[in-house]
């Protein structure tokens, strides 16, 4: 599948962009604070309703257009070959009560015309995205290597994603009532009913975070291998609730993770929060054998994340049938030569990808030619060559370096 139209109206830096990419690699160039990684986050938006540079959608919208009388942006996609021929999300902002103080905003999705729920978009624009922050998922805190498996798993089983929002909502609950239990504000019988629901939909969880790692574990060892010259690299699921001795994720049942909530009761009372259970839960990495966040290199990081995003879109693309779209946000220039080639030809063997950089110098010469070439300035982007086409040295010179309105990429 690919995406044959990008529309965006008042998103970030664009006032209004119709963008026909190529199907294959698509190459966006230009200085720092024009709109490349703009292009990238509003691809991901239509994926998976979020951004990955953001929590507050009002940060979406573009500044010059806050005034009128109900601010938006509006996003949209023309696939081929997906379950859907048309994706559109419209964040709406309503008005706030001062300048400075913004009303709530709000996301309308259409598919093919029609309104739909937010969830019923996941999976059928699945993209798997490379950041230079990617480094983070091998060396930094658990609930980044969560998170990584939380948006693999919500593109690929909308069940997933349904039990992940009901079980943090009746996480928030059993936290708020422990407290409240402590402190003698409400009576201990309560937290059988959210022990319960926590059970219910934890277990969902769990299975389908441990088979997705059972799953890409061998791919993830051969993939290392290749990038890093026969390097070892191993990755488990690490449970964050004790589960009995020989737990099988296949096997796994709601009593078996009420009982541990239960057993667990009064070292949550004693703390206010919830102890064990999918919050806690990590993938163990190593490399050559020791523990990846402890003893690893920046570069061997570097290069187990990146074997991490590619096992990735393997995973995807088994549990979909389709391949997921790829989406490189200025991660060239953190790479040696080798695992730049070695990702141009995951780029060129992809359905269709998409590729920022500050120019056209770490990509090399028959990959350009490969690709569709643009131009990204001060919020437009502009076609420099079309596959089959050379593309000169250190591309663009002639990109305008004063920025655009509305906020920066």
């Amino acid at each position: 599948m690919w995406i044959t139209r990008l529309t965006l109206v008042h998103f970030r830096n664009y006032a209004q962009e119709d963008l026909r990419p190529s199907p294959g690699a698509n190459v966006f160039l230009g200085s720092n604070a024009q709109g490349k990684s703009n292009l990238i986050e509003a691809i991901t938006f239509l994926s998976t309703t979020r951004s990955f540079r953001t929590s507050t959608d009002a940060t979406l919208l573009n500044r010059d257009y806050l005034d009128e009388p109900l601010a938006h942006a509006r996003l949209s996609v023309e696939v081929e070959g997906g379950p859907h021929r048309h994706i559109e999300i419209v964040i709406t902002q309503e008005p706030g009560s001062g300048p400075n103080c913004p009303g709530p905003t709000r996301k309308h999705l259409r598919l093919d015309s029609a309104p739909h729920r937010l969830l019923d978009v996941l999976g059928a624009l699945p993209t798997v995205l490379f950041t230079p922050e990617d480094v983070n998922l091998v060396g930094g805190a658990p609930a980044g290597r969560r998170r990584y498996l939380d948006i693999l798993l919500c593109q690929a089983s909308r069940d997933y994603c349904r039990s992940l929002g009901q079980y943090n909502r009746a996480l928030t609950q059993r936290n708020h009532l422990l407290r409240h239990v402590r402190r003698r504000r409400s009576d201990p019988e309560q937290l059988y009913y959210w022990d319960r629901l926590l059970a219910e939909h934890g277990v969902v969880i769990s299975r389908h975070r441990a088979q997705a790692v059972a799953a890409m574990s061998a791919p993830a060892a051969a993939t290392h291998a290749e990038l890093a010259a026969g390097e070892q690299l191993e990755i488990a699921y690490c449970p964050g609730a004790p589960w009995p001795a020989g737990w099988e994720a296949a096997e796994a049942s709601s009593d078996q993770l009420q009982q541990i909530l239960e057993d667990n009761r009064q070292t949550d009372l004693e703390r206010g929060l919830t102890t064990a259970g999918p919050h806690r839960d990590d993938i163990a990495i190593t490399v050559g054998g020791t523990e990846a966040a402890a003893y690893a290199s920046r570069g061997q990081m570097r290069t187990a994340a990146l074997t991490l995003r590619l096992v990735e879109g393997g995973f995807l693309e088994q549990a979909l049938g389709r391949r997921p779209i790829l989406l490189f946000d200025d991660v060239m220039s953190e790479l040696d030569g080798q695992r730049r080639r070695a990702l141009e030809s995951v780029m060129m063997d992809s359905s269709q990808s998409f590729i920022t950089g500050l120019d056209s110098g770490p990509f090399g010469r028959a990959f350009l030619r490969t690709a569709r070439v643009w131009s990204v300035s001060g919020g437009s982007a502009r076609s420099l060559s079309a596959p089959g086409e050379d593309v000169e040295p250190g591309l663009p010179a002639d990109v305008d370096t004063a920025p655009g309105s509305g906020s920066p990429s």
